[in-house]
């Protein structure tokens, strides 16, 4: 478990060399509703993309850190609405974890927003 500070969302994300490290099963809406508009529409092989920046102290530390993560779509004609496996990239699987754990938080109200 980690201790979110802060949640950036921009295209400014440099999430070059990222990679897939796991997927989550949401809802385009659940994800606009925690971290806002896509960072990214209508490129090559994916439709919608949020890039990620967590500042985030881990659990019995007090050393604040980043990670970053992507949750996109992929090769898909239109960007899914209903129910879908988005799959999740970052430079290692630890933003598989910090994306389901603040979407968690959101979406039950057990967090605040960042």
């Amino acid at each position: 478990m980690y201790k979110i500070l802060k949640v950036k969302v921009s295209s400014d994300v440099d999430v070059n060399g990222t990679c897939s490290q796991g997927d989550i099963s949401t809802n385009y809406n659940d994800l606009v509703d925690t971290f806002g508009k896509p960072s990214r529409e209508d490129q090559d092989k994916v439709n919608v993309e949020w890039d990620i920046l967590f500042t985030i102290i881990d659990e019995g530390s007090d050393i604040e850190r980043t990670v970053v993560a992507t949750i996109y779509d992929w090769k898909l004609p239109s960007a899914p609405l209903g129910q879908y496996h988005w799959h999740i990239g970052g430079y290692s699987p630890e933003s598989v974890d910090l994306v389901r754990q603040y979407l968690y938080e959101i979406i039950t109200n057990e967090g605040e927003r960042k």
